[in-house]
């Protein structure tokens, strides 16, 4: 029996082999084959993206982690991660319309010459998330932060996994400032029956609105997890119970009418109305502030403009002294309450401050002004019914 042919309980006893392996997957890359698992919008009941996990094709049968350090042990960590970028990114044009695709990369490997060769040849990079998955702790934050934000540029989002477990810390969360936290299946894993893991998923989903992030449960494998999660209104789900990994990216997985029937016992939720919203065009980041003044003069209910990148995504705000602050983003699935309440979590300056309200891609659709956010909250919990003898509200 060849080395590249052993067990791989063999060749982890003995250490024998690995390399010859990884680099067999490297000279023949046709061995790395993609499935994909669905990640669902836990407040719709639909599926909004995908994470594309690596399937190895080899004699050597061991999980896609066991390759990734025996790949790193022999300094070939970083284009066996590029390979793995390469596989995954070459199904974008399967992903299903107004779903995300979510790929994997450590910090490490991130800022390589393997990996930025790959994300250049992708060019355009919207509608991938790109996941960093890390264990050790990061050596150069300013390196992994330059990388991130030319990602940025060029229409990526970010997502770090496994929030509330080994190095993936709030610290390290707060240097990266991703869109979306994933949360360590542990904290999940029945959540239903531990109040303790309840609070701390409570917990993390404030502090997800007060940096204007998405919050993923992954691990999600029981009725009772998913429902008590949809009750926290944690925003997007991943695991056995909403669907498995397969090989072609599944738009209608059993999971979504698991949450549609979930959602359909539940109280009722009242969406932010479109018909409220102001809708300013977005002013650029580079405009003089006396034209961001004139503009807000012409609608003195107006306090500031939006501020989108090329890919129409709301990033600042500009006010009449024309300098750009943070803007809160939201969903207009999104509860009144639940917004009311990431707004107040803002710093001081800018709690009143209007909210960015955006579509299913995240393209802006109009502002939100928090006085309105509150008219509306109160109706919705001391409803006002028209008087039938003076017909005029009481």
């Amino acid at each position: 029996m060849s080395a590249s042919t052993a067990p791989a309980s063999a060749i982890s006893r003995t250490g024998d082999g690995w390399e010859a392996a990884v680099r067999d997957i490297l000279r023949d890359p046709d061995q790395v084959t993609m499935w994909f698992q669905p990640i669902l919008d836990l407040a719709r009941g639909v599926v909004c993206g995908f994470e594309a996990l690596a399937r190895l094709d080899h004699p050597l049968r061991a999980a896609p982690p066991q390759w990734l350090a025996a790949a790193a042990r022999h300094g070939l960590g970083d284009a066996f991660e590029a390979t793995l970028i390469r596989a995954a990114l070459a199904r974008r044009r399967e992903l299903p319309p107004n779903c995300f695709l979510t790929v994997n990369v450590s910090p490490t490997a991130l800022t390589s010459p393997e990996v930025q060769a790959e994300l250049d040849v992708a060019g355009s990079l919207g509608g991938v998330v790109v996941e960093i998955t890390e264990h050790v702790p990061v050596a150069d934050y300013d390196l992994v932060r330059g990388a991130i934000e030319a990602l940025r540029g060029r229409g990526a989002q970010i997502a770090v996994d496994d929030a509330g477990a080994g190095y993936a810390s709030l610290t390290h969360i707060t240097a990266i400032r991703p869109e979306f936290i994933k949360l360590d299946r542990k904290l999940s894993s029945e959540i239903h029956t531990d109040p303790a893991k309840l609070a701390l998923v409570e917990a993390v989903g404030a502090f997800a609105g007060r940096i204007d992030a998405w919050l993923v449960a992954e691990g999600i494998e029981r009725r009772g997890e998913l429902a008590t999660l949809i009750g926290l209104h944690v925003p997007l789900g991943q695991g056995f119970a909403l669907g498995r990994p397969a090989p072609a990216m599944d738009a209608q997985p059993r999971g979504v009418e698991v949450v549609r029937s979930l959602l359909a016992r539940a109280p009722a939720r009242t969406a932010l109305p479109a018909k409220l919203l102001d809708r300013p065009q977005p002013v650029s980041a580079a405009a003089p502030a006396a034209a961001v003044r004139e503009r807000l003069a012409d609608d003195p209910g107006l306090t500031h403009l939006p501020v989108c990148d090329e890919h129409g995504r709301p990033v600042a705000l500009r006010g009449a002294d024309g300098e750009a602050v943070p803007v809160l983003r939201a969903s207009l699935d999104e509860p009144p309450g639940a917004l009311a309440q990431r707004a107040m979590t803002r710093p001081a300056a800018l709690r009143f401050h209007p909210v960015a309200c955006i579509g299913e891609t995240g393209r802006y659709l109009g502002l939100m002004r928090v006085e309105r956010l509150v008219d509306v909250l109160a109706r919705s919990v001391h409803p006002v019914h028209p008087d039938p003898e003076e017909g005029t509200p009481r």
